[in-house]
């Protein structure tokens, strides 16, 4: 996979490949992906939170939801930056 620059162009590219759902990450910040990762950076420059390990975040969804009663299918990501 080619280097992504920006946090706009890999947010375009996870939307493009049909990811258009919400996302966690690191297991907070519940939005759509380009707005959960930037909460997330903004808190750790802010001191408040920080990555799990070093330079790797974890991205979550889901690829299937139909309610908390019934089967899921999540996507776990861990994402290098």
């Amino acid at each position: 996979m080619k280097q992504l620059l920006d946090l706009d162009t890999f947010a375009k590219t996870l939307t493009d490949k049909g990811y258009d759902g919400y996302f966690h990450t690191e297991a907070a910040y519940t939005d759509k992906i380009k707005d959960s990762i930037s909460r997330f950076l903004e808190a750790c420059n802010a001191g408040a939170d920080k990555p799990m390990l070093p330079n790797i975040m974890m991205l979550k969804t889901y690829l299937e939801w139909y309610g908390d009663d019934k089967p899921k299918v999540e996507c776990n990501m861990w994402v290098k930056y």
